[in-house]
């Protein structure tokens, strides 16, 4: 009967051991502590809500338009704004550039709009092969419009071109650069 009491013991050290292990790997392995409701915004003020891993969906006649995802953000209720830390914004065009897929450091959504401020190191790429990078750039939802006033390079196929300023129009995917154009066409011909 020794045996037994002896097999009984080491399965209780086993089982207390194994949850033991369960609890230090579940701890390490959670997220870092969601930051108070308090944390205060880049503007001075207070957060009515932070959050993490967010996403918003745009929705119009049953059709998704447009995505955001975030790893942070701050809600602030008076101003309707939400602040927004490593955005990704997928726009689902479906138009001649197919779907947009821009990311950011940075953005703030306007709640009550719909618009998407994004900063901090912009790049934007299509299925079809379009690129963009740029320092900020503003979606204005209700015009589908892409628009900056900072330098941009933009590229699509065989042209690259640099200027100040932009508007790209998503659903017809009409890129207009503003000032300081300089394009490059390569047509595919070497001498």
């Amino acid at each position: 009967m020794r045996t037994a009491g002896k097999i009984r013991l080491l399965l209780a050290l086993v089982i207390m051991a194994a949850i033991i292990v369960l609890a230090v790997v579940i701890h390490r392995h959670l997220p870092a502590r969601r930051q108070p409701a308090s944390a205060p915004l880049s503007s001075g003020r207070s957060a009515d809500l932070a959050l993490q891993g967010i996403r918003f969906t745009e929705t119009r006649n049953g059709n998704t338009k447009w995505i955001l995802l975030d790893n942070r953000a701050d809600y602030d209720t008076e101003q309707s704004l939400v602040h927004l830390v490593g955005v990704k914004l997928n726009l689902l065009a479906g138009g001649p550039a197919g779907d947009i897929h821009l990311t950011a450091a940075q953005a703030e959504y306007n709640s009550a709009t719909k618009d998407v401020l994004l900063r901090g190191g912009v790049k934007a790429t299509s299925s079809s092969g379009m690129e963009f990078t740029t320092a900020s750039v503003r979606f204005l939802a209700a015009q589908e419009l892409l628009t900056t006033d900072d330098s941009v390079k933009y590229s699509d196929g065989s042209i690259m071109v640099e200027g100040k300023g932009m508007e790209y129009r998503v659903a017809s995917a009409r890129l207009r650069v503003k000032d300081d154009v300089t394009a490059h066409v390569n047509n595919g011909m070497h001498r």
